[in-house]
């Protein structure tokens, strides 16, 4: 690993190759962020086009038809993160009941995620928890399965 970061480091502008809404090839470049807990991190944000060419598959199943839901997102860089937005835009109005799983790598509650998928999915949760996970030791930081605050 040590030998791939200083690489990319000596090198940090890469190429990644995504399929435009044009249905045309494209190559973009896109630049190393770091290394963290052996992990390779690049970035991109919502108003690059590469991050619009690169959508969440729409959503084949009817979510109406379940009672309750249980919603599993990773936090990325202390929110939701922006696959589980994009879910949630689609899945807005659809769901009845559901509860959150958020999995992260601090030791806060992100409440504040939890408020986000709410307001996104346009329901109030019946409960939500916060894991951290760090270097494989999963520890719960918030657990709470009735919806209080």
């Amino acid at each position: 690993m040590n030998k791939v970061v200083e690489f990319l480091n000596a090198n940090p502008v890469q190429h990644l190759a995504t399929v435009g809404r044009d249905g045309k090839a494209k190559c973009r470049p896109f630049m190393f962020a770091g290394e963290l807990e052996g992990k390779l991190w690049f970035c991109t944000n919502n108003q690059k086009d590469v991050y619009k060419d690169m959508p969440i598959a729409p959503i084949n199943v009817d979510l109406s038809a379940y009672d309750h839901m249980t919603i599993c997102t990773p936090i990325w860089v202390f929110s939701v993160a922006a696959a589980m937005r994009s879910f949630c835009a689609q899945a807005a109005g659809k769901i009845e009941e559901a509860d959150y799983i958020l999995v992260q790598h601090q030791n806060s509650t992100y409440e504040s995620a939890a408020n986000e998928m709410d307001q996104l999915l346009v329901l109030k949760r019946t409960g939500f928890r916060s894991v951290r996970c760090r270097k494989g030791t999963f520890n719960v930081v918030h657990n709470d399965t009735h919806g209080e605050k």
